[in-house]
């Protein structure tokens, strides 16, 4: 079973949380656009970040991965 990284996930959990783009980079130490990016799709972050992310938004790292259908372009 391949696994990516959720960026919906990710996002969701950060509204869950009452946070803006902008509280979550800070939290991070990232911009805001850096932030944006990874929402977007744009940027795939790299594992410093996505631990990062993970902390800041009070999660498993795993709870921000999802399965990879197979066809599914990543």
């Amino acid at each position: 079973m391949e696994q990516r990284f959720s960026a919906s996930r990710a996002r969701q959990r950060r509204t869950e949380l009452g946070m803006t783009v902008t509280s979550l980079a800070g939290v991070m130490g990232v911009s805001t656009s850096h932030i944006s990016q990874i929402e977007n799709e744009h940027y795939q972050p790299g594992l410093g970040t996505f631990l990062a992310l993970a902390k800041a938004l009070k999660l498993e790292a795993s709870e921000l991965l999802e399965e990879v259908v197979e066809g599914d372009a990543a």
